[in-house]
């Protein structure tokens, strides 16, 4: 099997647009991060970009690098290097921007300090950031904003007025054997997509509704 590879191309930067819709949000703080870091070791990896539809202005929609566009903009750059991808749908452009942006493997934390220690004369240790919580899949967050969740954490909010004096409740959940490991990750893990819902979303995942 030949896996294409796609083509790359120096194009001008105001041919370039951020795309619309791209579900990524970047701090202030973070945004100052990455920017230390191009002017530090420049940009070694193109932008993911594709062409725009009749809506969208410029020449290329960028679907991957949008934060590195809005720094070389910043930065007066003229030109930057683009990968371009054809999706034929918004399903595929989400993929492209997921998959740029997707966590494969994990931090070995006792090996990163160690190195990060020998070398901390020579790196700016605040200027990058480690994720070292567990990843949560698409699936996770979708089931957890679906308007059924939402629905759930409403009638629960309600409930919870409606008691004087309670505070806290306790919920009990019953599950099969083989979902324990499942669940165990998802409820570890749910507040990074979202709490409303979470009984309701429990269930879907165990196949009890």
């Amino acid at each position: 099997m030949i896996i294409p590879i796609s083509e790359k191309r120096l194009v001008p930067i105001g041919s370039c647009s951020p795309w619309s819709k791209n579900p990524k949000a970047v701090k202030k703080s973070d945004y100052d991060r990455c920017k230390r870091q191009i002017l530090d070791l420049g940009l070694y990896k193109p932008l993911i970009a594709c062409p725009p539809d009749k809506s969208e202005p410029g020449d290329w929609i960028i679907l991957g690098g949008n934060t590195r566009l809005a720094i070389l903009e910043d930065l007066n750059q003229d030109e930057v290097e683009i990968s371009i991808v054809y999706p034929k749908n918004e399903a595929e452009r989400l993929k492209y921007a997921l998959s740029d942006n997707d966590i494969v493997g994990e931090i070995i934390e006792e090996k990163l300090a160690e190195l990060a220690y020998i070398n901390r004369e020579k790196i700016n240790l605040a200027d990058f950031k480690i994720n070292l919580a567990p990843p949560v899949s698409l699936e996770t967050i979708t089931l957890n904003l679906t308007p059924e969740a939402k629905d759930a954490a409403a009638d629960l909010d309600e409930e919870l007025a409606g008691s004087a004096g309670l505070m806290e409740a306790e919920i009990k959940i019953i599950v099969p054997k083989e979902n324990e490991a499942e669940i165990r990750e998802w409820l570890a893990n749910g507040e990074r997509g979202t709490a409303p819902g979470l009984g309701k979303g429990v269930m879907k995942r165990c196949g009890l509704l």
